[in-house]
């Protein structure tokens, strides 16, 4: 329940946020899980660069690496569909979507910067990944249909 003193724009960003949530978990769960709990086991730990993060090395990341290059395009497609249907009667449409792709980006960067910094094996992993300037192409090209 969102807080009544919130002004309509607030609220609105309060909700964008919610939805944007949602949208991640349901196609991204593993990833979106992944960065957070990696996040804060090398926090906790104090990770030094070059070194594993504990419970999160480069060979448990791999097959969430694997699955999201496998389906990266037709779950942002699905993504953006859902959006339309959603929001079809509002303006804030594309806002939405542009908040949730936006959103995937942040986490799949984190995602990639928290393999680089766990050494050789991180880093041949990050080699393999799907590059961001080609989700962005696709981000971009399905923003605009």
């Amino acid at each position: 329940m969102l807080p009544r003193s919130l002004d309509p724009q607030d609220q609105l960003s309060s909700c964008t946020g919610l939805f944007v949530d949602d949208q991640l978990g349901v196609h991204f769960r593993d990833l979106t899980d992944w960065v957070r709990k990696a996040e804060q086991a090398a926090k906790r730990a104090a990770t030094p660069e070059g070194h594993h993060i504990p419970g999160f090395a480069p060979q448990q990341a791999a097959p969430i690496l694997r699955d999201f290059a496998a389906r990266w395009q037709s779950s942002i497609e699905a993504m953006a569909r859902e959006v339309a249907l959603q929001f079809a009667e509002t303006g804030c449409g594309r806002d939405v979507l542009q908040a949730s792709m936006t959103s995937l980006l942040k986490y799949y960067t984190r995602f990639l910067e928290l393999l680089k910094r766990q050494g050789a094996e991180g880093l041949t992993l990050v080699r393999e990944a799907v590059n961001v300037p080609s989700i962005m192409y696709e981000i971009k090209r399905i923003t605009k249909a």
